[in-house]
């Protein structure tokens, strides 16, 4: 992860918590003492019931770690570019496509997303739905 997409992952955590509801199971994270991780195993309502235990493996440490819903209230949510259960948890689905076209250069590898206000070209699929999320979002 880059910092520039770090970056708009904070400036988008309200949309985030809005849109996934609560952890689950496979759900990515930035936590700031252990870098990313993913959830491993989650019980539904984790935020809701904060005592409840999950599992996070996160890229640093060796092993899963235990932690409660407390203990991931400061963890930035990372969603999937795109969640094939549920599209709105992803952010394809978050994006409102009645204002955004992409066009996708072969050619290149670039992916064009526009607005009638707004474009930008990236090589990075999941960068392009960040920034175009960051622009309709207005942060």
């Amino acid at each position: 992860m880059t910092n520039e997409q770090l970056d708009m992952i904070k400036r988008l955590q309200s949309l985030f918590k809005e849109k996934m509801w609560e952890w689950q199971f496979g759900d990515s994270l930035y936590d700031i003492r252990w870098g990313l991780g993913i959830i491993v195993t989650a019980e539904p309502h984790i935020l809701s019931l904060k005592k409840t235990r999950v599992l996070v493996k996160f890229e640093s440490l060796p092993t899963a770690i235990s932690l409660t819903g407390w203990d991931l209230l400061d963890s930035l949510r990372i969603p999937k570019p795109i969640d094939p259960w549920n599209s709105e948890r992803g952010l394809w689905g978050m994006l409102d496509w009645r204002k955004w076209y992409v066009e996708n250069d072969c050619r290149n590898g670039n992916l064009h997303m526009k607005t009638e206000e707004f474009g930008f070209n990236s090589t990075d699929p999941f960068t392009a739905l960040l920034k175009a999320l960051c622009q309709q979002e207005g942060v």
